[in-house]
């Protein structure tokens, strides 16, 4: 079984609100950890939870199915008035320090989290990808292809139109969602190519987000 999932939850307790803030604004360096993490084999686990807690609630770590649970010692609260590129910080130190945690206990081989870790500072803390197979134009002129950026507060959904070299040539503001992978990444449908100028993008389970894009190059 391989490591896929590692997850920053807020297990500080008392309002809900600040709770969900959180753990929304913690999704965006949680999931570019593990886009960096090279394959980790476990025995039985397939994902990592990291519950921050008040230093006085940290308790022994637990396996429930397939997710192994740590506690790490975080006011939550405090993170929200960080500055956006320091809640960045914070959040890759609370997953480094969660996973350091859970690898001493299964005795996993911490290198493959040292290079996420480096992987993540080197890309500036910037959760930005293309998402799924790019589409050609019918004479093979251009590519479509879905670009995401998962920031703190939205994910911004675009439409890219690429050259064969891999050039932009175009860049379409498709839609804006809450910062939940799962949320937003359920929403993008297909791509079609309608000739050679024109592009219908389908929403998934939305049709108001459907629309047709016109290439301008």
């Amino acid at each position: 079984m391989k490591l896929k999932y590692v997850t920053i939850h807020d297990y500080y307790g008392g309002q809900r609100d600040i709770m969900k803030n959180f753990q929304r604004q913690a999704s965006c360096m949680d999931t570019l950890f593990v886009k960096c993490l090279p394959d980790v084999e476990t025995k039985a686990i397939e994902s990592l939870i990291i519950n921050c807690c008040p230093p006085e609630k940290v308790k022994t770590s637990e396996l429930i199915d397939t997710s192994y649970e740590v506690y790490y010692g975080y006011d939550t609260r405090s993170f929200l008035e960080l500055s956006d590129q320091d809640k960045k910080k914070a959040l890759l130190e609370i997953v480094y320090e969660g996973v350091k945690i859970a690898a001493r206990e299964n005795d996993w081989c911490i290198t493959p989290f040292e290079k996420a870790k480096r992987a993540v500072i080197d890309l500036d803390y910037k959760n930005a990808y293309l998402y799924k197979k790019p589409k050609s134009s019918p004479n093979r002129k251009y590519k479509a292809v879905y670009l995401i950026q998962h920031e703190l507060y939205s994910a911004e959904i675009f439409l890219v139109i690429l050259d064969n070299a891999e050039n932009e040539l175009q860049r379409i503001h498709l839609f804006s969602e809450e910062p939940e992978e799962g949320l937003f990444l359920e929403l993008i449908g297909d791509i079609t190519w309608r000739g050679n100028s024109e592009i219908f993008v389908k929403s998934q389970y939305q049709e108001s987000l459907s629309k047709i894009v016109t290439l301008q190059v």
